[in-house]
């Protein structure tokens, strides 16, 4: 799984990416007031919601400039050379 942090790239996530994000984790403590439209979109979306202590989405992230938000995603699998090469084969 690969993280994305901070408001607005988990907002737009949501809101552009569906199927993409599979939970966002929040920090504890985190004032609800501001997150409401993320955590409604989420909702909405079927997506689980899970709280954490800030030192794990610390780690994460990899830094601290998550803004107590992280939006957990499926890693984007490429396709090999022998793949692109094999599909344009059958054409």
């Amino acid at each position: 799984m690969k993280a994305i942090y901070g408001m607005n790239p988990v907002m737009e996530a949501l809101k552009k990416e569906a199927g993409k994000i599979q939970s966002v984790i929040i920090a504890e403590g985190r004032e609800k007031e501001s997150l409401r439209k993320l955590l409604s979109l989420a909702s909405e979306r079927g997506i689980p919601i899970c709280y954490q202590k800030r030192a794990e989405l610390d780690r994460l992230a990899g830094n601290t400039h998550h803004q107590g938000v992280i939006g957990m995603c499926r890693e984007f699998r490429y396709a090999s050379v022998e793949e692109i090469s094999a599909r344009r084969d059958r054409k």
